[in-house]
């Protein structure tokens, strides 16, 4: 009896510790989310509204951030609606497609839906490059768009599998390398890329252990410069580009990482008042 008793208690502690596992890693994004939701950025003046939704960078199709994205879009019924990452060029066949793309594809989605506009609120690679490159190799660059995607990829990781040498392969051909010198791409130029900065080889057996958030976002990372002037050169296009838009449009609707909204509140509160 005795025995009998111990191994269902141990079965009992083992469900017990797999559902609460299991609950932490579904709360995961969806905590995270609960920090900023409804947090919106909202301006309006002389005829003039901006919407800026406050949310994560998430891929989870359960998280509640997807319906309030909606939500918020259709009692808005904006006239333009602005995305990040060129979601706005992308289609898809399906709501959950979209998701496991993330918000921005997921406000594309519903604009297309909706047959709103919409477009991509960040500068092209291309001119991203060309302004880094005044005072960074193209290694450097490289290597900050890959620890960077590392570091935002790390969440989505937990909805989707990711294989490390094929996503950033693609990474790697992608646009992202527009107006950079040339090179010849391998599993090898991604770990010889990465090394210098993160100290060793990185694989897919180590690539979520990487200290991704100390070597891109704190002052003394060995990125954080190159990050923080792309970051810089976006926040000014962001800026020009909403000055003109709004001779087009009057009510726009931005999906766009919410530390970009919260830097440039003073500024976009002053294009506000020089438009009225």
């Amino acid at each position: 009896m005795s025995m009998d008793r111990s191994a269902r208690e141990i079965r009992i502690f083992a469900t017990l510790l797999f559902l609460l596992l299991a609950c932490g890693s579904c709360r995961g994004s969806r905590g995270v989310y609960e920090n900023v939701r409804g947090k919106h950025l909202i301006l309006e003046h002389g005829g003039k509204r901006l919407f800026w939704f406050s949310g994560i960078h998430s891929n989870d199709p359960a998280s509640p951030m997807f319906d309030d994205l909606r939500a918020e879009i259709l009692k808005e019924n904006p006239s333009c609606i602005l995305v990040e990452g060129g979601f706005n060029a992308r289609t898809y066949s399906a709501e959950d497609e979209a998701k496991l793309d993330g918000e921005s594809a997921f406000a594309s989605f519903v604009a297309r839906e909706l047959k709103i506009p919409c477009g991509d609120i960040e500068p092209s690679d291309a001119e991203t490059n060309a302004y880094l490159l005044k005072n960074h190799s193209a290694e450097s660059i490289l290597a900050m768009y890959m620890i960077r995607q590392m570091h935002q990829i790390r969440r989505e990781s937990e909805n989707e599998s990711i294989d490390f040498n094929d996503y950033f392969l693609t990474f790697l051909k992608s646009d992202i390398r527009d107006g950079l010198p040339e090179f010849e791409l391998s599993a090898k130029t991604v770990a010889d890329l990465i090394e210098p900065y993160v100290g060793h080889r990185v694989d897919q057996g180590n690539w979520r252990r990487v200290n991704t958030y100390e070597i891109i976002y704190r002052d003394s990372g060995k990125l954080h410069r190159v990050w923080q002037e792309a970051y810089q050169f976006r926040n000014i296009h962001v800026l020009e580009l909403l000055e003109r838009l709004y001779r087009s449009y009057d009510h726009i609707f931005i999906v766009m990482g919410f530390d970009h909204a919260e830097d440039l509140s003073p500024e976009l509160r002053r294009l506000f008042k020089e438009m009225g």
